[in-house]
């Protein structure tokens, strides 16, 4: 052997940790990936000309106990979009949103998605304010 330990100024131990996470819920679910956190459905907006908010409605999560909500908006269908609401796990009000004073004639596409810890599901399907709003 061409190298021996005599060579050598110090051992490096390298050690790894992993952690694995679980999200119980109290219906008995439990999340293993971001792929089991199943996307939020059936979204649509409402505008209200006169105050010019765009009210979001959608289905929720079948687990809603454990599980918060963010939304999206974009200023062009298909995105980019960018975060506008976190809904925290456990609201009174998980499946709607106002988004106040969306400027008139400036269409906006909304998108929301399950979150659970750092997973995020998929996004649910998009909607639109319309340009009345």
């Amino acid at each position: 052997m061409a190298a021996t330990a005599a060579g050598l100024l110090g051992t490096v131990v390298v050690s790894r940790t992993y952690a694995t996470f679980t999200a119980a819920v109290s219906e008995s679910q439990s999340f293993t990936s971001a792929s089991s956190l199943a996307a939020p459905t059936n979204l649509v907006v409402t505008c209200v000309p006169a105050s010019g908010n765009a009210v979001l409605v959608w289905t929720p999560h079948v687990y809603t106990v454990s599980v918060g909500y963010e939304v999206l908006r974009a200023n062009v269908t298909g995105g980019p979009y960018s975060l506008v609401h976190t809904i925290v796990p456990g609201s009174p009000t998980a499946t709607t949103w106002t988004d106040a004073g969306v400027p008139l004639v400036t269409p906006y596409y909304y998108v929301v998605r399950a979150t659970d810890g750092a997973w995020r599901s998929a996004y649910s399907n998009e909607a639109n304010d319309g340009i009345l709003c």
